[in-house]
């Protein structure tokens, strides 16, 4: 079978022969761009990788995570810029998590004890997907693409089948799933580009080439995903950036420098750019780092899409020589949701005394862009206590919009922080919503 490539390996040229875990990154629609996150190999003694951000011209890099025993790899923003899916673990033990920009509420998705990882958020933020290491039907194991609902109403395998599947990304829209799964076409069995919508139905595979072609990624406008793609006829040439129309037209090698492994592609949230990890640049040992290259507006038709175009124009955003599988967030609050919006519009406060303590009712009420409550609701918070712990919590909001949550301590000053609140077929309108409030008992 082709080389699998690990997107955490920071040492690409030394981990080419190694198993593949990770998912390509999906983006939500066109907007500001904000944060990068980033996975940096940490190197002696422990050999761990770690979540950093960066902003959009390389600056301010910060490790996000920094455990120095335990690897995370991975990173996907949310479509709003807030939260960030992720995975902690290894290429045996591996989990999905979700977490805040800043690093806050760190949250396993679900209770499966089995190895997943390659989080892919939906549109409206209320499911990811991802991969699994599964039984088959005919061969024993092998990885399926599962769709798995944030408030844990649904989990299911939109695959299931005995061909591996991996790097789900899903569509800015909401509408498709692509990813790299092995199908039969060239002059052999290989990973290729395919799309399916979120039920696992109308699959289609977009490019076939006697190539391995891996880690695909939306545009913004949905109109393009880029992938990565290595000649494999005869094996085994340098992985190169490509990309393609969302209806596998125009395939393109945008990379055109067989010098370089060019991996992990993606677009920056305002469609102009395409950011990925690559051994350019670099020492000894197949050292990588972060670059972007402009991001193309059109592709050619299928008739010239093997045409020769000159290398990519890039910009070097990291030099440590470790830092791969990049993910460009946009800008948190940049959002704009017209339709099905969830915004907490109040936080009060009430409270009963004595003298070991207080009983502390936080009430969080949740209405839509027409200003009209919404019931069913699954509101996310975080308490900040007297000394500065935390808790967090979640409520359905009652017929009345509210979700109550409720606390005992001691005599201090309290904050609630509202994290997230989600709804099958609606969007977290954070931007418009009141998020926290303080009060002193």
């Amino acid at each position: 079978m082709p080389t699998q490539v690990p997107r955490w390996c920071a040492a690409a040229l030394l981990c080419l022969a190694a198993a593949a875990v990770l998912s390509s990154p999906a983006l939500a629609a066109v907007g500001p761009n904000g944060k990068i996150a980033y996975v940096v190999n940490m190197g002696f003694p422990d050999y761990t990788t770690d979540i950093w951000v960066m902003d959009a011209d390389g600056s301010n890099q910060a490790d996000l995570t920094n455990t120095p025993a335990v690897s995370e790899f991975g990173p996907v923003w949310s479509p709003d810029g807030t939260k960030i899916a992720y995975v902690i673990g290894d290429n045996i033990f591996s989990g999905v998590w979700t977490m805040n920009a800043d690093g806050t509420v760190q949250t396993k998705l679900s209770t499966f004890s089995g190895v997943e990882f390659g989080p892919t958020w939906s549109a409206d933020s209320t499911n990811i997907a991802l991969v699994r290491y599964v039984p088959g039907v005919v061969i024993s194991t092998q990885f399926d693409i599962f769709v798995v609902a944030l408030d844990g109403s649904s989990d299911v395998n939109i695959t299931n089948s005995d061909y591996d599947e991996l790097e789900p990304a899903w569509s800015p829209d909401g509408k498709r799933i692509a990813f790299a799964g092995v199908r039969d076409g060239g002059a052999f069995t290989t990973w290729q580009i395919v799309t399916v919508n979120p039920d696992g139905t109308g699959e289609a595979v977009l490019v076939v080439m006697d190539e391995e072609n891996r880690s695909p990624a939306w545009s913004p406008d949905n109109t393009m995903i880029t992938f990565m793609s290595q000649f494999n006829n005869p094996c085994c040439e340098t992985w190169q950036v490509w990309a393609m129309n969302s209806d596998g037209s125009g395939a393109t090698n945008l990379s055109n420098d067989p010098a370089v492994y060019d991996m992990w592609p993606s677009w920056s949230p305002d469609g102009t750019l395409i950011i990925f990890s690559s051994t350019r640049n670099g020492g000894c040992c197949g050292e990588t780092n972060i670059f972007t290259m402009p991001a193309p507006t059109h592709l050619p038709p299928v008739a010239v899409a093997r045409t020769t175009n000159a290398p990519a124009v890039v910009t070097q955003l990291t030099t440590n020589g470790a830092s791969t599988d990049p993910n460009w967030g946009r800008k948190a609050g940049t959002a704009v949701c017209k339709s099905n919006c969830l915004r907490s519009k109040a936080i009060t406060f009430s409270s009963k005394r004595d003298n070991a303590g207080i009983e502390l009712h936080g009430k969080v009420r949740v209405k839509n862009e027409l200003r009209i409550v919404v019931p069913d609701a699954l509101v996310s918070v975080q308490w900040t206590l007297p000394g500065g712990s935390t808790q967090t919590a979640q409520k359905l909001t009652d017929l009345n919009g509210l979700a109550d949550f409720q606390l005992k301590g001691p005599h201090g000053t309290y904050t609630l922080t509202v994290t997230n609140i989600t709804k099958q077929g609606f969007t977290f309108d954070s931007a418009k919503s009141l998020l926290s409030k303080t009060v002193t008992k």
